[in-house]
């Protein structure tokens, strides 16, 4: 689920997190210090909270990929997109 919310703020910002950091920064920034990307404040509180959620320090804390596909899907319905990733073929 970590993954799959960098991925979704890659999108969302277009730009790659935590790019600026070598291997051995990401490894005592992020995975040991807590470090994370700001996140767009314009971004619906919804999604900033779930990318938050996905980047949870506790990795049990984090929502399943389950919770995260069904709130995304809830986001879009509330947003008036015309086509969530369960309609499509």
């Amino acid at each position: 689920v970590f993954s799959f919310t960098s991925l979704l703020y890659q999108l969302l910002a277009h730009q790659k997190p935590f790019a600026w950091m070598n291997a051995e920064q990401f490894l005592a920034e992020v995975c040991r210090g807590g470090t994370r990307c700001p996140l767009g404040k314009a971004w619906p509180a919804e999604l900033r909270a779930l990318i938050t959620a996905g980047w949870a320090a506790d990795a049990e804390s984090r929502p399943d990929i389950g919770k995260v596909a069904e709130s995304l899907e809830e986001l879009a319905a509330k947003l008036g997109a015309s086509a969530s990733p369960s309609t499509l073929p």
